[in-house]
């Protein structure tokens, strides 16, 4: 997906897991992290799908390895998605799960990257003045010694975002 800049990726061996795993009573904290990083490459009305049994089979296993965070991760990765996919209320509310989250485990990488991309759906539902938070994180991923995932939110934010302002959603 980051070569090819797109969520839109050809994955036959994708929906066979899906085929797969659909119809089971319940999945393995395995299957459950497997699928937590594959929904992204489904068509969104599978993605939403997806991500709702994800939801329901990770509850289970949110203490298994603490360390791992999963719900954090996992809530950030489903916003960005959601902003791809131009559903910002929903991304919004997947942020806002996974900001406490980062506040909670520590994971201040994330918790940048979440404000970012709450600036992001700011700036697109036409708060003007978001773009100088998403420019301060990636200065800020830069000043932590972070330029890949300063690289990567510049250009998410310059390639998706920055002219888009005012989606209608």
């Amino acid at each position: 997906m980051s070569k090819q800049n797109t969520y839109q990726i050809e994955s036959p061996e994708s929906f066979e897991i899906w085929s797969i795993l659909y119809n089971r009573q319940s999945w393995t904290y395995q299957e459950i992290f497997i699928m937590s990083k594959l929904f992204y490459v489904y068509p969104f009305e599978i993605a939403a799908k997806v991500i709702k049994r994800i939801e329901k089979e990770m509850e289970k296993y949110l203490d298994f390895l603490r360390e791992v965070n999963f719900d954090c991760t996992f809530y950030l990765n489903v916003g960005k998605y959601l902003i791809h996919n131009k559903q910002l209320n929903s991304a919004y509310n997947y942020l806002n799960k996974a900001l406490p989250l980062c506040k909670k485990y520590d994971k201040v990488i994330l918790e940048i990257d979440t404000t970012a991309h709450l600036a992001i759906i700011s700036y697109l539902s036409g708060d003007e003045t978001a773009e100088k938070i998403i420019y301060e994180k990636i200065d800020l991923f830069k000043r932590i010694d972070r330029s890949v995932l300063a690289d990567d939110l510049k250009n998410d934010w310059e390639l998706f975002f920055k002219n888009k302002k005012g989606w209608e959603i």
